[in-house]
């Protein structure tokens, strides 16, 4: 196996707009150690359904399939970026994420506060109502198989997401479940991340299940799911990561809790930004929930539905107030990856800011956004929230 030293890196760079800056360099570079040759890796940062072939930076991979006018990748990751790893663990280099976890930095100050501007605006507003909030930050590839990575890099203590716990007020910090250590104790037992895809497994899905369960109070131990009610599956991957590399996809053991009826108000046939899915179980006695997401909580929805009677989910990093007001649940859990913290290339004029945040939680109505009317169908929402006033937004830089 090849052997990488992972140096910081910095050079000025322009940004998107023109404006030429000092800030960490978004190209990954995989320097060989010893020698003054390098690689570099092109991280893609969006979902890609359709790209123009006269991209240069592009081109279809073997898997792919021709639309009336584009090609579909049906990947979210790029040939370079990936990278091999050890025991046939495939790594991705979307956002920068080894600069984040290995070397740290990757966010500005301007970035920094305005994490924690949005967290902590979004706690308030919803303690006002009396409404939990959780954040979930599912761990990387990276950092839970660190010793995987070629030249076995150590976790910065410096890397975004740490720096903005370490800003945050007290409310946040309990607010905030990094199952870092739990999904790396895990591993003795079973795989709790994709050795070939962007998604942790779903005994990973259950350990992060377990540890939000563990700060809900209100949601009865007694329904929670159980390690030894867990069902083994066997599931056929093709993986992002994989994919990319064009490699086949692989038999991988999966568990799941066991099955409970529930009923699909609204279902995505796929995972696509701002899809909307609506679940209702048949106990109505348990708690609400609303869900923002990424795709890792596909592997989630079957552990939630033993703990909540409804869950109303939206696939996006945002928060929209108006669909919490309407749905007046008692949970808003907040699920996005680690690596959404910084990352991307800078996109305002001060050009120091590498976060991908989302500068206003909710610019667009939830109908602009999602083409869905309010309020979403299904068990209409107990009277109980107050009409107190939105937190300030985010001004752009």
């Amino acid at each position: 196996m090849q052997q990488f030293d992972w140096t910081p890196w910095r050079e000025p760079r322009l940004a998107e707009r023109g404006v030429e800056t000092v800030h960490h360099h978004p190209l990954v570079l995989l320097r060989r150690a010893g020698n003054t040759t390098i690689e570099v890796a092109r991280p893609v940062d969006v979902l890609i359904s359709d790209r123009e072939e006269k991209d240069p930076e592009w081109s279809p991979m073997p898997w792919a399939t021709r639309g009336r006018r584009n090609w579909c990748t049906y990947s979210s990751v790029s040939f370079a970026s990936t990278f091999a790893g050890e025991d046939g663990h495939i790594f991705h280099t979307i956002n920068a994420i080894c600069e984040q976890l290995f070397e740290g930095g990757c966010i500005s100050d301007a970035g920094l506060a305005a994490w924690v501007q949005l967290f902590e605006n979004r706690v308030a507003w919803c303690n006002e109502r009396g409404i939990v909030y959780r954040n979930l930050v599912i761990p990387e590839h990276h950092a839970i198989y660190q010793d995987k990575v070629p030249g076995n890099p150590k976790l910065a203590d410096d890397r975004p997401l740490l720096r903005i716990l370490a800003s945050v007020n007290q409310q946040v910090r309990d607010a905030t479940i990094y199952p870092l250590d739990a999904m790396r104790a895990g591993r003795a037992k079973h795989e709790t991340s994709l050795p070939n895809d962007v998604h942790i497994t779903g005994y990973g899905a259950f350990l992060c299940y377990r540890e939000i369960m563990r700060t809900l109070p209100q949601c009865a131990p007694e329904s929670t799911v159980q390690e030894e009610e867990l069902v083994l599956k066997n599931l056929f991957v093709a993986g992002d990561v994989g994919r990319a590399r064009g490699l086949p996809g692989r038999k991988i053991p999966t568990y799941k809790p066991p099955y409970i009826q529930v009923h699909k108000l609204v279902k995505g046939s796929s995972y696509k930004p701002n899809q909307i899915d609506v679940f209702e179980t048949s106990n109505v006695n348990l708690p609400r929930l609303v869900l923002f997401r990424t795709s890792n909580s596909t592997h989630l929805f079957p552990f939630l539905f033993r703990n909540f009677s409804r869950v109303a989910a939206v696939a996006t990093r945002r928060m929209f107030f108006e669909l919490v007001e309407s749905e007046k649940p008692d949970v808003v859990l907040a699920e996005m990856a680690e690596r959404s913290f910084a990352g991307l290339a800078p996109t305002y004029l001060d050009g120091q800011d590498l976060t991908s945040l989302v500068r206003d939680d909710s610019p667009e109505s939830f109908f602009e956004a999602t083409g869905f009317t309010l309020p979403l169908s299904g068990r209409p929402a107990p009277e109980k929230i107050s009409t107190a006033s939105r937190p300030r937004r985010i001004p752009n830089k």
